[in-house]
């Protein structure tokens, strides 16, 4: 089912089998992969985590990692930021 308002996009994993079956219509390369027809959002969720653990080094570097810890204690900047959330929500 597509994502409902008040569940956890990441937290509710996908089905194992629907997570698989994307990863090899995706490494395959054959056919495009359309995720608007995807029925289970979070299947697509689970291929994207898993994508992001095989990485070599984390989407937020170990060098610049201290720097956006730093910024997310920034009282100012986790504000604006949690505005800009509260525009998304459903």
């Amino acid at each position: 089912t597509r994502h409902q308002c008040g569940r956890g996009l990441y937290r509710v994993p996908g089905g194992d089998r629907a997570v698989k079956e994307l990863r090899e219509r995706f490494l395959s390369g054959k056919t495009s992969l359309n995720l608007g027809k995807v029925e289970d959002v979070h299947a697509i969720c689970g291929l994207l985590k898993d994508f992001l653990r095989k990485l070599p080094e984390p989407l937020i570097t170990f060098r610049l990692h201290p720097r956006f810890m730093e910024a997310a204690g920034d009282k100012s900047w986790s504000k604006q930021l949690k505005c800009s959330f509260t525009h998304w929500s459903c």
